[in-house]
């Protein structure tokens, strides 16, 4: 028997992926003769989204059997990802800048650290004035690295263009990476 397989992001089977990798495997010691697994290497499809797998079997050699296709939808889905924080608290104002710790993981895999993924700031604001976010920017009041083990620092400039008033600040951020959930947290304090 010969078994191949066509992946295809729309219904009527004509966008067809290209760069497939897929492997398919005898079942025959674990279900008995006619039994096989077909594994398809999600990543090589590109994005998340619905596809549609045409199985093509056809036989080697003169058979009793009919050659027959079967179309079979699936879905990619987004990695299940989670976004935690250390509350900052109450920061003494000194030159300089400090630290709020991101920790952003993938509840998929039992919370293995995510690397590789943005943080961005989607609001920024002392609670005494109007929102101006639009002057916190990053590279110029905060910047962001990674610290291993999924942890994310933000690091924001004290005295920089904007953050040089005592107060209460609102902050919110939203993390992501490709093919995982997008995860916010709003008006950390």
């Amino acid at each position: 028997v010969s078994i191949s397989i066509e992946v295809f992001r729309d219904m009527s089977l004509t966008d067809q992926i290209t760069t497939l990798i897929y492997w398919i495997f005898s079942m025959k010691n674990q279900k008995g003769d006619g039994w096989y697994n077909i594994t398809i290497d999600t990543a090589s499809l590109g994005l998340t989204g619905s596809y549609y797998a045409r199985i093509n079997v056809s036989w080697i050699s003169d058979s009793l059997y009919y050659n027959k296709s079967i179309v079979v939808p699936f879905n990619v889905r987004n990695i299940t990802s989670l976004l935690e924080y250390e509350p900052p608290g109450s920061v003494k104002y000194v030159p300089g800048s400090f630290t709020i710790r991101f920790r952003y993981t993938n509840l998929d895999e039992n919370g293995a650290p995510i690397s590789g993924a943005y943080l961005n700031v989607t609001k920024f604001y002392n609670i005494s004035d109007a929102d101006e976010t639009d002057k916190f920017n990053y590279g110029v009041n905060y910047t962001v690295e990674y610290q291993g083990d999924g942890w994310y620092g933000l690091i924001i400039k004290m005295g920089s263009n904007y953050l040089h008033d005592f107060g209460t600040y609102k902050i919110s951020v939203k993390m992501n990476k490709t093919n995982y959930d997008t995860r916010y947290i709003y008006n950390i304090t």
